[in-house]
């Protein structure tokens, strides 16, 4: 008879998962939770710079919900992208939603501006601005705005405005918390880095120190052996 063929021997790889095990071990898994946040930090700024390719409102004159005194001759609206100068439009009613602006135009040499003129003699009330814009990628963006032609209202707030010295823009608080939530993160990051490789040390001279005292322990059994 012919004897079975012996069992083909599986191979069992176990430094990979022993090493696996080991760096596991010595992040904290409430530590771990630190190291995703550089990645969602920048999942966001890939976001914003995404949203912002497209021809977005930016400013205008006047300004988004400005009071002012006297009615101006147009609205210049700023894009953060180009416009086209075919395909966009805008246009200004009053609060019967009666259309006062005259037409609309992209200026060609700097296309991120949209001017609207409207027309003479309007009075005061609060005026809309709807506006479509769209970028070279083909994205069109929709949006309005108001402004408000008030004189009394406009020289009190610009009276306030004076005596309490304005206030900083959102721009630059915007990029405050952009740079102190990249420093915080940073630093903690880093702290996370030192404490890891702190560990590794302390781990690494404990177990030298264990095998020194297993080597010297076989030591003092071979002086005791040979005695």
């Amino acid at each position: 008879m012919v004897g079975a063929a012996p069992p083909c021997a599986i191979p069992v790889t176990v430094g990979k998962g022993r090493h696996s095990a080991m760096m596991r071990n010595r992040i904290p898994r409430h530590h771990r939770r630190w190291l995703l946040a550089p990645l969602v930090l920048l999942f966001l700024s890939l976001h914003a710079l995404i949203v912002t390719a497209h021809a977005e409102y930016r400013s205008s004159v006047p300004a988004n919900g400005a009071t002012i005194a006297t009615v101006p001759a147009q609205v210049i609206i700023t894009f953060s992208q180009e416009t086209s100068a075919t395909h966009s439009n805008g246009v200004v009613t009053d609060t019967a939603g009666n259309v006062v602006s005259t037409g609309w135009s992209v200026d060609l040499n700097e296309r991120t501006k949209m001017t609207i003129p409207l027309t003479p003699n309007l009075g005061n009330g609060i005026y809309t601005v709807t506006y479509t814009s769209l970028s070279e990628d083909g994205h069109q963006v929709d949006g309005s705005f108001i402004f408000t032609v008030d004189p009394a209202a406009a020289n009190a707030a610009a009276v306030a405005k004076a005596s309490t010295g304005g206030g900083a823009p959102w721009g630059l608080w915007l990029a405050i918390f952009s740079v102190t939530t990249i420093v915080v993160v940073g630093g903690l990051f880093a702290i996370l880095r030192s404490r890891t490789a702190s560990g590794t040390a302390v781990a690494r001279t404990a177990s030298s120190l264990v095998a020194d005292e297993r080597g010297g322990v076989q030591d003092a059994r071979g002086d005791t052996e040979t005695n």
